[in-house]
């Protein structure tokens, strides 16, 4: 499959960027792909399982779907080796189902050019590492595929798992939810199938946030976790001024990039409007911009946060696929090389953890 080459291809280019620029070291690209930032808590779940509630910072802000994933597999390869094969098949199951949301939409290039894109994204390079990002947006583009062709209980089966993974999933259960009830007015409550997949999905989520809640001794433990981290939501101001202040003083090229990410996601939502996207994806996206821009902590990190936002690519694969095939190649080989180099640089030069 062309999509599914593409992708891996863009993938492997950036590791081969990190590689090199780690200056050629194996046991380095593995140290930064298995141990690095989030992938060390996530894999020492995977080992251990979780801390109690009282320690600070908790890893119970870490949603369990993954760890269990990596411990399943893990006792045959090892957890880092575990950790790698979970996240690298999810990114290919991932680029399948862009590719089948592409050809839906439009025709078998969108569909290519949309996993594409998402391979070549400027912190493409946490879809190669140790971390939830592939495994959570595998999920979504699945629920959303099941979503916009009517399966019900797939896409809230799908939304149940996606609820296990990331909070962003309250995205996802949102655009689900409102989907099914459309479903059940249009319909007159006699749909079961609408019933069932409307039912279920948020239940993973609510699971996971219940279970927290036992380990804190809150009700709002979850939140308390977040905060342990340094995160809460303010509605945005804490981006804002954060955004604003880069104007005013030093700064640095991960900085800038995250805000060109948000200036450019913000962009692609209208974009997304005017070309009249499902609106079940727009949705989506418009939720996962949100949640991104209304927390408040770590402004390092938005970027890579709207990482599963895959559907605002959406008109950007839908205008280049109109596009000349040259043009097509070379501005997505152009992407691709930045998305490289870019990668290479946050894991070896940032300052910031992505």
């Amino acid at each position: 499959m062309p999509a599914l080459a593409g992708y891996l291809a863009v993938r492997m280019l950036g590791l081969a960027a990190l590689w090199w620029a780690l200056g050629r070291s194996w046991p380095e690209l593995w140290h930064s792909l298995t141990a690095r930032y989030d992938a060390g808590p996530l894999l020492r779940i995977a080992a251990e399982g979780y801390e109690g509630g009282d320690v600070v910072p908790s890893n119970l802000a870490f949603f369990p779907l993954y760890p269990m994933l990596v411990r399943l597999i893990g006792g045959a390869v090892g957890v880092p080796a575990a950790g790698l094969i979970v996240s690298w098949a999810a990114g290919a199951a991932c680029a399948i189902a862009l590719y089948a949301i592409g050809r839906r939409l439009g025709d078998a290039r969108m569909g290519t050019i949309l996993a594409v894109l998402w391979g070549a994204l400027p912190h493409g390079v946490t879809e190669s590492m140790a971390y939830t990002e592939t495994t959570f947006t595998a999920l979504a583009a699945w629920a959303l595929f099941a979503l916009i062709g009517r399966q019900w209980v797939l896409a809230g089966t799908l939304t149940f798992f996606a609820g296990l993974t990331r909070p962003t999933a309250m995205a996802l259960i949102a655009v689900v939810g409102i989907a099914a009830i459309v479903e059940l007015v249009r319909l007159r409550g006699r749909s079961w199938q609408a019933w069932v997949g409307g039912a279920i999905s948020p239940l993973g989520w609510l699971g996971y946030i219940a279970w927290v809640a036992t380990q804190t001794g809150g009700i709002d433990g979850w939140l308390a976790v977040q905060r342990g981290w340094g995160a809460s939501f303010d509605g945005g101001l804490y981006t804002m001024r954060t955004f604003a202040g880069l104007l005013d003083g030093q700064t640095t090229l991960q900085l800038m990039m995250v805000s060109a990410v948000l200036a450019a996601a913000i962009s692609l939502v209208a974009i997304s409007a005017v070309e009249r996207i499902r609106w079940e994806l727009q949705l989506y996206g418009v939720l996962v911009l949100l949640m991104t821009v209304g927390t408040a902590g770590y402004y390092q990190s938005k970027a890579r946060l709207l990482v599963p936002a895959f559907t605002l690519l959406v008109p950007v694969a839908m205008g280049l696929a109109r596009a000349r095939r040259g043009t097509c190649v070379i501005i997505i080989t152009a992407l691709a090389l930045v998305s490289a180099w870019y990668g290479a640089y946050l894991l070896v030069r940032a300052p910031y953890s992505p």
